[in-house]
């Protein structure tokens, strides 16, 4: 009875000490400017986009938290060197994330030069990023996707890569890499 009490009093403290509740968290997307003047378009099919909380002693949080894109299918030559495309906006449970994975389904592109449909390999890959949601405010994380030209290291041509990223609470910048 004692190691259900102590149980008990466990959890009460650590709910006391976390944050509850919802906040609203977006995800923008924009291209770097590399090698995507190359292209007349580069379609790219968001699967998902998955957020990994910070576990702590909250070992019931392990695991990924899966969004829903509100837009699946974007063109990057759109949004090269500008704000992005919203590609998620909505409430989650607010805490603290470790981890941020930009799930891509299929890219397409053609070249501006013959009209020609070119091969662009998925480099995108989950990446360690620490950020908080909390109640009433709003975290926007914008990914700085680039497309690539790896034609000089033959097999590959072209790549698509995450250039960086830029995290903002409440529209005030409070991480960026690279930095500058």
């Amino acid at each position: 009875m004692k190691i259900f009490s102590v149980l008990f009093l466990f959890l009460t403290v650590m709910g006391c000490f976390g944050e509850s509740g919802k906040g609203m968290f977006e995800v923008r997307i924009k291209d770097h400017e590399e090698a995507i003047g190359y292209f007349s378009k580069a379609n790219i099919s968001i699967e998902a986009i998955r957020l990994s909380p910070k576990v702590g002693f909250r070992f019931w949080r392990l695991g990924w938290l899966t969004l829903s894109p509100s837009l699946g299918q974007l063109d990057l030559t759109e949004f090269v060197n500008n704000s992005g495309v919203t590609v998620f906006r909505g409430e989650i449970d607010v805490g603290p994330f470790e981890g941020f994975d930009l799930k891509i389904r299929s890219i397409q592109g053609i070249l501006r030069e013959g009209q020609r449909e070119a091969t662009i390999t998925n480099k995108v890959s989950p990446v360690a990023l620490a950020f908080s949601v909390h109640p009433r405010q709003i975290t926007t994380i914008v990914i700085d996707l680039s497309v690539m030209d790896m034609s000089d290291h033959p097999p590959a041509t072209y790549e698509l890569q995450m250039a960086g990223y830029e995290v903002y609470s409440n529209g005030k910048l409070v991480d960026k890499v690279p930095p500058g």
